[in-house]
């Protein structure tokens, strides 16, 4: 319930990894775009 939905992405060790770090490099751009928006208005 705490996890949500998983991805079985085969038995290569390195796949994980690369998945995770696809899917995460999509998080940062939006983040720090939220950061200036709001030094911006301050």
């Amino acid at each position: 319930m705490l996890g949500g939905d998983t991805v079985y992405l085969g038995e290569e060790p390195d796949l994980p990894a690369l998945y995770e770090m696809a899917v995460g490099g999509t998080l940062p751009p939006p983040l720090v775009a939220f950061c200036q928006g709001a030094a911006v208005v301050q």
